[in-house]
């Protein structure tokens, strides 16, 4: 058997535009070095686990070199807002993947507390209050063009850190297994390309970060970003913020297919925040991809109320992977709508083309 390790490693870290994929190796290399599809998905379950240790991280603000860089656990959503969505016993429920299982990872629903809920290390202390200050301790305004950039910015750097702990966890263990004695070529190769797409994810990431720094630093909140606001007229318990790249639109045309390795992913970027009396939807684009997710971002605008549960339904449940929800809201649900709710969650990590059913997976109707 051929020794690719050290090969392919080049590859990935001096070229992000290889077509690193299970097909290039086996058209390459032949079956015979890949394990079947079961026992690759039992390996990266169990490495999965260690994305549970504890990340080494430094302050993520553009000006992190003026703090001590020690950040703090950030709440992606803020605590004033999980407060609200809390039980009697100061409790949310997330969604989450369980990595507990030797098979591929598996959507579950997580009581939690709302000190630990959503949090993350993101901003030391001092950036963190600097930073969200203008919408946590002020009324949102939806007119104001820096509590719009803040709400984005917030889900732009929960991103950032998940794309940037994922590749140095797989980096890591890939290149600890290659130095190894006894290596097992079917074991790395897997290991390596998870790496290599994770690698991508913060090549891009990082670009898009750049901007949102230079508009946090100078002050100019739509030099970069379009911005839209739905206003809801009711108190919904359910909190979102996210920064996700859409596979579809409505009307099933391709947005992300992830084959062009230079282009930027199109992202949205997505906040829902209930307040006492309204819930506020908002949204942005990068200006330089509006005019391709159009077909996405438009229907948040002007489908009526009804038909925007649907639609929101669907995209939180298939590209989101940071909300809350009512513990007591949650209870009003039949166990059989709770259990298709949590397959379909669970499902489209894994094909995104599943389709939605308005009667088993609309999370804003009973």
């Amino acid at each position: 058997m051929p020794n690719i390790i050290e090969d392919l490693f080049k590859i990935f870290l001096n070229n992000p535009d290889f077509d690193l994929s299970l097909d290039e190796i086996r058209k390459k290399y032949g079956d015979s070095v890949l394990k079947p599809k079961d026992e690759i998905n039992k390996i990266t379950s169990r490495f999965y686990e260690i994305l549970y240790q504890k990340p080494k991280s430094k302050c993520f603000h553009p000006n992190s070199k003026e703090c001590s860089g020690k950040p703090i656990k950030s709440h992606s959503i803020q605590k004033s807002l999980i407060s609200v969505l809390a039980d009697s016993t100061r409790h949310v429920l997330m969604f989450k993947a369980d990595f507990t299982t030797h098979q591929r990872p598996k959507a579950s629903i997580e009581k939690i507390g709302i000190s630990k809920a959503t949090i993350y290390p993101g901003l030391c202390s001092k950036h963190d209050f600097e930073t969200f200050e203008p919408i946590e301790n002020n009324p949102i305004d939806i007119l104001n063009k820096e509590h719009n950039f803040l709400f984005s910015y917030r889900a732009l750097l929960k991103q950032y850190f998940v794309k940037n702990h994922f590749y140095e966890v797989f980096k890591k263990i890939a290149d600890l297994c290659s130095k190894g004695q006894n290596k097992d070529e079917a074991v790395l190769i897997p290991l390596v390309i998870i790496a290599y797409n994770h690698y991508l994810g913060v090549f891009h990431i990082n670009k898009i970060k750049s901007l949102f720094d230079h508009s946090l630093l100078t002050k100019k909140f739509d030099i970069f970003l379009d911005y839209g606001v739905r206003v809801i007229n009711q108190f919904i318990p359910i909190s979102v913020c996210s920064a996700f790249t859409p596979i579809y639109d409505v009307n099933h045309n391709i947005l992300n297919d992830f084959k062009n390795y230079k282009e930027t992913p199109k992202y949205v970027f997505l906040n829902f925040v209930p307040t006492k009396s309204k819930t506020y939807l908002f949204y942005s684009t990068l200006k330089s991809q509006t005019k391709e997710l159009k077909g996405f971002v438009e229907p948040l605008e002007n489908l009526k109320i009804e038909k925007l549960y649907d639609y929101l339904s669907e995209i939180i449940l298939k590209y989101t992977e940071n909300f809350i929800m009512s513990p007591d809201y949650w209870k009003i649900f039949s166990e059989k709508k709770k259990g298709a709710i949590i397959k379909f969650y669970n499902d489209t990590v894994f094909d995104p083309k599943i389709r939605y059913n308005s009667r088993l997976h609309n999370i804003f109707n009973e």
